[in-house]
């Protein structure tokens, strides 16, 4: 069976790691797209010009499997939207551990030694970052970004677009509300509001985000 070309949106260092994890699996990237294309003169490390996003026509004249490989939440939410209905593609680096009774998204990330446990289920667009473990029967909702490190242990929820910054923890059974920040080296001994921003050891909410 041939595989899909694949095709990843962004190129920054988190690009990077994406297209890294792909080549790892033996995955050819056909394309690269940026929505600052034009500030890159050159071919990337791969001999592949990076070119601005096309309009959804293109995806349907070129099936293909797509990645939004930008670390910005907010940022893989508006690519998202703006390309409903393209095929998206995940990228899992050979070195992460996956339970099968783990549930993964559309369109993720899972760097490098990260560990995801049974019952886990991991929401579409999101990051799983270098080392992170994500215990059993969490829930990791679309467009969250786990950073490198953390340690999301069981029975907890992250809600939609939440980054939890590196080398954080949270403590069993906490919620931790939709598109919040948690400060790295933070540990959630409670649970979190949404649009808020947060951190220390206890984390404790410091202010609230704009909606």
């Amino acid at each position: 069976m041939n595989r899909l070309p694949f095709v990843v949106i962004g190129y920054g260092g988190h690009s990077k790691c994406v297209i890294d994890a792909l080549n790892q699996n033996n995955i050819k990237v056909h394309s690269i797209f940026d929505v600052n294309a034009d500030k890159f003169e050159f071919l990337t490390d791969h001999d592949i010009k990076i070119q601005n996003i096309p309009n959804l026509q293109w995806w349907a004249d070129h099936p293909s499997k797509t990645i939004i490989a930008i670390g910005s939440n907010n940022v893989r939410n508006e690519i998202a939207n703006r390309l409903k209905g393209i095929q998206w593609g995940n990228s899992i680096h050979p070195t992460a551990k996956i339970s099968e009774k783990a549930t993964i998204g559309q369109g993720v990330y899972v760097g490098v030694n990260a560990v995801i446990q049974p019952g886990a289920f991991i929401g579409n667009h999101s990051i799983i970052n270098t080392g992170t473990i994500i215990e059993h029967d969490v829930i990791i909702e679309d467009y969250c970004h786990i950073a490198p490190g953390s340690i999301i242990t069981g029975g907890c929820k992250v809600a939609r677009g939440t980054l939890i910054g590196a080398g954080s923890i949270v403590i069993p059974e906490k919620h931790i509300g939709e598109w919040s920040i948690i400060g790295a080296g933070s540990v959630i001994t409670s649970n979190i509001g949404s649009f808020k921003k947060a951190y220390g050891n206890p984390c404790r909410e410091i202010h609230s985000l704009s909606k």
